[in-house]
């Protein structure tokens, strides 16, 4: 057998040093006793440069880190005293749950162009809290306008093509690569061209009110405003995984529902119940969640039974039973999902609520992908095609968004400009509907 050209490795925190791997698996091995009690201890990272070891650790994933804990960032308690080590692990974790840093503050600058001023005055006459400057990661935000729900949180942030634009050494700097990292951690981004702005100003306010309106009835994680002690207690923390766009209607977007079967098993093992009977509970979970993955699908029957894992016999047991279904048209079958037959529309569904080990987009059909994508373009009257995948992914719940997500996405954009569903007008991507 041919050796992996990269071979598996297992280290404590202490011995990770230039090791790198596609994919991290970090577990950490600390919780709470049997009566509930956490102590803060963590060994070597709460002694002097706990922080550098951690950050190393995670440095070491090219693609992904995937953590195992039983505890949250929340059971971290911080105090005045506590060490850089521990403030880094807390913020890692709640990034891991989130995908977002609480990194976001105002600089107190003022805008750096007429331009920015006349869309920063704007925002304010039309009745909204505005900070101009907000800092992200390394990078200032044009400005940011405040979420009048939650008070301590920025709800969407503008950016105009002012000093800083012009400033940056290369497109990719400016673009891509800036607001990847802006929207790793969370923000929402409405850009105005300064042409469009002079050209037609009322045209432009509209698309930034709308996006406003849109921000504030879409479910998201939204970047926090922090105040001086918080902004002294922060520890860098590597953030490579790009992240969302501004999601887009409410409306025609509806809370994943999942099928709650009420099932018994007359056999001992799952693999040996009818096909026909497989097919009927197969059936029951499209109605209510198709399209779904049809290994999905097999798990709502196994959660409803108690059964934890799908193992090889079972799923060959639930694959015979899907193609039989199929033919008996008890539901569709396209590739890998279960459609419910008798469904009037393709719904897109927000998954941010979904636990992080069935968050994945491979778990999302084409269709709905493509759906989602449409949905995005209609509502923000036209879009760049390099902004599509993180808005689509945030309208299904995504709070992050890997370069695989964004190739999926785009092979989905691509096939419905084919099929002539999206049109090309200029640098925009806009709907024949809008034509």
């Amino acid at each position: 057998m041919t050796p992996p050209h990269e071979p598996f490795f297992v280290k404590n925190l202490e011995n990770v040093q230039g090791d790198e791997r596609d994919v991290i698996f970090i577990s950490v091995g600390y919780g709470r006793t049997s009566e509930g009690y956490l102590a803060m201890s963590f060994g070597p990272v709460n002694r002097d440069g706990g922080e550098r070891r951690l950050n190393v650790l995670f440095s070491r994933a090219r693609k992904r880190c995937e953590v195992f804990t039983t505890l949250g960032s929340n059971d971290i308690e911080l105090t005045t005293t506590s060490g850089s080590g521990l403030r880094a692990l807390k913020h890692f974790l709640q990034f891991a749950e989130h995908g977002r840093l609480e990194l976001s503050t105002p600089a107190g600058r003022a805008p750096d162009s007429p331009f920015e001023e006349e869309v920063f005055d704007e925002l304010r006459r039309l009745g909204h809290e505005v900070h101009a400057q907000v800092g992200c990661a390394g990078f200032f935000i044009d400005m940011a306008v405040i979420d009048p729900a939650t008070p301590g949180r920025y709800l969407i942030g503008v950016e105009c093509d002012g000093a800083a634009y012009h400033s940056a050494r290369s497109a990719r700097d400016r673009d891509r690569l800036r607001q990847a990292v802006l929207e790793g951690l969370g923000w929402q981004l409405h850009r105005i061209w300064s042409t469009a702005w002079f050209k037609n100003r009322t045209q432009e306010i509209q698309r930034l009110v709308a996006a406003i309106q849109l921000a504030q009835t879409s479910p998201s994680v939204r970047p926090e405003l922090l105040d001086q002690d918080d902004q002294a207690s922060l520890t860098d923390v590597p953030t490579t995984i790009p992240g969302p766009d501004q999601p887009l209607p409410n409306e025609n977007v509806k809370p994943y529902e999942f099928c709650r079967l009420d099932l018994s098993l007359n056999v001992n093992d799952l693999h040996l119940v009818p096909t026909e009977q497989l097919v009927e509970w197969l059936a029951q979970v499209a109605v209510v969640e198709g399209p779904v993955h049809w290994m999905e699908a097999g798990r709502r029957i196994a959660d409803a039974l108690g059964i934890q894992r799908l193992g090889n016999r079972i799923q060959d047991a639930l694959s015979r039973a899907c193609r039989s279904g199929s033919r008996a048209k008890e539901f569709a079958m396209k590739g890998d999902f279960l459609f419910n037959i008798e469904a009037a529309q393709l719904l897109v569904r927000d998954r941010s609520g979904f636990p992080p080990q069935i968050k994945k987009l491979e778990y999302v059909s084409p269709e709905e992908i493509c759906a989602a994508i449409e949905q995005v373009v209609l509502t923000g009257f036209g879009m760049s095609p390099d902004d599509i995948p993180v808005a689509a992914c945030r309208l299904l719940g995504f709070a992050r968004v890997s370069e695989e997500m964004r190739s999926v996405v785009c092979e989905c954009r691509d096939s419905l400009i084919a099929k002539e569903r999206l049109e090309q007008r200029g640098e925009m991507l806009i709907h024949p509907t809008m034509s």
